[in-house]
């Protein structure tokens, strides 16, 4: 066994606010967006007048926008001095925008400065994108004409966000049972309690995002990589799909493979499908809102029980590496599944599964890695040396059972596809396994069918383990 070294590392807690905090946080965020409006206006004006001259130069210049808002300093550089100059002139040479900078110096004056940078860069980075999207469009890597950053409606904005860093980002304000209190003043001041793993000493930044109606609160920490017993031979792969939501085998001997039941996703998926079909016909908006909230909220809550049970079981087994198939990739495929199994992958949110995977074994030095899946199904784990193309005739797969035609043996096909997963990475990965223990892991594997299986089996670990991992496997939670 290897034991890993301390580094630093940032881990995101997501707190999701509910009540008189959510409405207050929502109305200042109604100004910051009224901001990005008129800075988005702003810029459009110039930007669509071809003949104004030293446009990239003066008007599309960070460091001369942000002087033209700001209070006179003599210690600005000459350069920056000279575009200021003629950035002034541009702008009272065109009365038809000063209506717009009145209106940004007026709610500049009333937002912290932090505020008004954030809302600056990501006005700016939206034009950026819009230009490297022209670029990609002129030279054929394109095909559609990308559209020009325009204002929106400020109950329009699908997603909102702003990150601040510290020390603007926040204020300690009190510790109660062991749990520190900040004041956020750029949200309105209100008041948060963090998770008791979570110290106000090691908040780097903080960053709200308003999407569906809901208002969350990312507070970034940096945080040191938990000493841990892992053994960089040993692989975990895992094989994601709709019937088997993950199916997981290890080369570790004695470790047995096991499945997580797709079936709870696969119902949920198709009353959400029948519920979004009656509330659309229904012009039901408002239902429509709140139906994409819960299935969001369910799928985060589900995926996150998933991930605590896959990452607490490379801990006690010490499993260094996450094999898992790059599922964006495989969504792309032009391969069609049929009508109701493309609806069923594709609406899914395996990648987000994928995500919080990771998220959590970065907490314990765990290292996922996420390969493409060509022919890790249509080959054998064990009669083929690696999945390629010329080893297809290997095995047959049928539904669920996968027949080794060199071997004549029949075996579980998501194991096996797990398999081909890990030696995607490590060709000799099962090299070490005899043959017998290769059948067994592949054709007895333990079945977890539901969520409360997996809250038992995680209770079934050891105590020590479980108060040593409790803290950063925690998913996000609602405050009132």
């Amino acid at each position: 066994m290897s034991k890993d070294k301390q580094s630093k590392i940032t881990v995101v807690e997501s707190i999701r606010l509910r009540g008189d905090k959510r409405r207050k946080v929502k109305n200042v965020l109604k100004k910051y967006k009224h901001l990005k409006n008129l800075m988005t206006i702003f810029l459009k004006y110039f930007f669509c007048k071809k003949h104004v001259p030293f446009f990239y130069e003066v008007i599309f210049n960070e460091n001369v926008f942000n002087a033209y808002f700001s209070k006179p300093n003599s210690r600005r550089k000459e350069k920056v001095k000279r575009r200021l100059v003629l950035f002034r002139s541009l702008v009272e040479n065109n009365p038809g925008i000063q209506n717009i900078v009145d209106q940004i110096r007026n709610i500049k004056s009333q937002v912290p400065n932090c505020v008004f940078q954030s809302v600056r860069q990501q006005t700016f980075q939206d034009f950026k994108s819009y230009l490297r999207l022209w670029k990609s469009f002129k030279s054929g890597k394109v095909s559609n004409p990308p559209n020009i950053p325009k204002p929106r409606k400020l109950d329009k904005f699908l997603s909102f966000g702003l990150t601040i860093s510290q020390p603007h980002a926040c204020r300690y304000v009190d510790t109660k049972n062991g749990q520190d209190v900040i004041l956020i003043p750029w949200l309105g001041n209100i008041k948060v309690k963090l998770p008791r793993w979570l110290k106000f000493k090691d908040i780097k930044f903080i960053t709200v995002s308003e999407k569906f109606d809901e208002v969350w609160i990312h507070i970034g920490v940096e945080t040191e990589v938990l000493q841990t017993d892992l053994d960089n031979s040993l692989y975990l792969g895992i094989d994601l799909g709709i019937r088997n939501l993950a199916s997981c085998v290890s080369n570790k001997s004695g470790h047995r493979s096991f499945i997580i039941n797709g079936g709870p996703f696969k119902y949920f998926n198709q009353w959400y499908h029948k519920t979004f079909a009656k509330l659309q016909s229904d012009n039901n908006i408002k239902g429509l809102r709140q139906l994409a909230r819960f299935r969001k909220r369910w799928f985060d809550n589900q995926f996150h029980k998933v991930a605590n049970h896959i990452i607490l079981e490379c801990l006690r087994n010490g499993i260094k590496y996450i094999v898992v198939g790059n599922v964006y990739e495989s969504k792309n495929q032009t391969v069609n599944l049929g009508r109701m199994q493309n609806q069923q992958f594709h609406s899914i949110p395996l990648k987000r599964l994928v995500d919080i995977i990771k998220y959590k074994a970065q907490k314990f030095g765990i290292e996922v890695i996420e390969v493409e899946e060509s022919y890790t199904s249509k080959t054998s784990c064990i009669s083929a040396p690696e999945p390629d193309a010329q080893y297809t005739n290997t095995g047959i797969r049928n539904g669920s059972l996968f027949k080794d035609t060199v071997l004549n043996k029949v075996f579980h096909a998501d194991l096996n596809g797990a398999a081909n997963i890990v030696k995607k990475v490590y060709q000799n990965a099962f090299s070490h396994l005899k043959r017998k223990e290769m059948f067994f892991k592949l054709c007895n594997p333990f079945k977890i069918r539901n969520s409360h299986m997996l809250h038992n089996l995680s209770l079934s670990l050891p105590l020590v383990l479980l108060e040593k991992q409790a803290a950063s496997l925690t998913g996000c939670y609602p405050v009132g």
